[in-house]
């Protein structure tokens, strides 16, 4: 029976038993080509400006939306609106997952088999949060950790109608063991108090763009890639790379080409081949 065991394992026979993981390209990198041979995911991101007028949701914009979602084959969708998380601007908990789940209904009527959620739910980024506060002096873990549930709470309800998680664990800086602590403790939190949902972490390859912070904007190393996408392999269902594609002037966009986005990336390819992941089709 073992010797079977190995034999399998050493053929490979066994991947088709793994748990399905995806990891969706959102990256704005110029140049950039289609990455889905590698076995990268499409997603369909759809963003505040293109859904909303006035704080107010416009169904013209959605219903045009939708059209070229539905035109383009998206599966996956996630629309990206903040603002209503703004606490100066008085939107409830509440009334945020209603507008959103709204918003949902319309593009899964529309779109048989759709997967739709809103950024940066059901939490907020810990990671980024955690070393915001320690600028600001805060550093008491338990602080921190009250800061940081306090913050979620109006994104937690548009949860209960997302039917996938899409929290942001932007990484601040280089450190990865942090970063991995803050991902087990957003995950763990997640899957309590949302059991069952798929989790889709978004994941930026160059470090948060505080411009205090002395890492702002620099590139992850393929080897910090493969770290992240390992560890969120272990516990999540997959990963959308997002990049705004910017230098660190903030204005410059970056080409594909650029070494430190091609170094980035061979931990990505590594993670790829390791687990032969393959697109959602």
């Amino acid at each position: 029976m073992r010797k079977g065991l190995l034999l399998l394992l050493s053929l490979g026979l066994l991947a088709s038993c793994s748990p399905k993981f995806y990891v969706f390209d959102a990256m704005y990198y110029r140049n950039k080509p289609d990455l889905e041979q590698q076995g990268v995911s499409k997603i369909k991101l759809i963003y505040e400006s293109r859904l909303v007028t006035d704080g107010a949701l416009d169904w013209q914009k959605i219903d045009r939306q939708i059209l070229q979602t539905k035109e383009g084959g998206y599966k996956t969708v996630s629309i990206d609106i903040e603002s209503w998380y703004d606490s100066r601007l008085k939107v409830s908990p509440e009334e945020v997952q209603l507008r959103l789940d709204s918003v949902f209904r319309a593009f899964r009527e529309a779109i048989p088999g759709c997967e739709i959620g809103n950024y940066g739910v059901p939490v907020q980024n810990l990671n980024v949060q955690r070393h915001a506060l320690a600028h600001a002096g805060i550093t008491d873990e338990k602080t921190v950790m009250e800061r940081w549930k306090a913050s979620s709470k109006v994104r937690e309800p548009a949860g209960n109608v997302s039917d996938i998680l899409l929290p942001s664990l932007y990484i601040f800086n280089h450190d990865i063991d942090r970063w991995e602590e803050d991902l087990k403790t957003e995950m763990k939190y997640i899957r309590e108090h949302y059991p069952g949902k798929k989790v889709y972490v978004y994941l930026w390859p160059q470090c948060y763009n505080l411009k205090w912070s002395p890492d702002y904007l620099l590139f992850l190393s393929g080897e910090q890639m493969r770290r992240m996408l390992e560890a969120c392999y272990s516990l999540t269902d997959g990963v959308i790379l997002w990049a705004a594609g910017r230098d660190t002037d903030d204005k410059t966009y970056i080409s594909w080409d650029d070494p430190r986005v091609v170094e980035m990336w061979s931990g990505v390819e590594a993670f790829l081949r390791r687990h032969r992941i393959k697109a959602l089709k």
